[in-house]
């Protein structure tokens, strides 16, 4: 589960609302004032936090997972070049999650986004798992580098994961 931004808000809003709704009592009995329990609502955003930031690399872990079948990555690659086609026919570079609709591999990986990119001579398709702080994601080559030289992408770890396909970290 990966939540940003308006869905990040909206979990903390209600989680909040849920936590007004307790009374604080005092040694006498008595009531303070309606507020969330300080700890609580600390320990729950400490808790989504954390389930936040480690959910997008579980999502890398998958996706490298994923693609260690070869019937998997397979269907990755005629999605990529599907899309690097439509990118040298329309000039469209970018696809959110959203749009990837008839690329159910692609989709399968919960990308933020895919977008085609030159590195180096190169033509790639990055499939971008995470963003944000860290990136992280898959490319797909397909055609290698020219000399068989090594895909580099600015100063990120770039790591083979098989013919074809990259992943990377920032």
């Amino acid at each position: 589960m990966r939540l940003s931004g308006p869905a990040a808000r909206r979990l903390l809003h209600a989680v909040r609302a849920e936590l007004s709704k307790f009374r604080i009592v005092g040694r006498a009995g008595a009531a303070f004032k309606k507020q969330p329990n300080r700890a609580i609502n600390a320990a729950l955003w400490i808790l989504l936090c954390t389930h936040l930031l480690t959910g997008c690399n579980r999502g890398l872990a998958s996706a490298k997972a994923k693609l260690r079948s070869t019937p998997f990555s397979a269907s990755v690659a005629m999605e990529c070049e599907e899309l690097v086609t439509e990118y040298e026919r329309t000039h469209r570079w970018l696809w959110k999650s959203d749009a990837l609709t008839n690329h159910a591999a692609i989709t399968s990986l919960r990308p933020q986004c895919v977008q085609i990119t030159q590195l180096g001579d190169v033509l790639v398709c990055d499939i971008q798992i995470t963003g944000g702080f860290s990136h992280s994601g898959i490319l797909y080559t397909p055609k290698p580098a020219q000399g068989g030289r090594h895909l580099t992408r600015g100063n990120w770890q770039v790591e083979q994961l098989g013919q074809k396909f990259y992943w990377y970290q920032e």
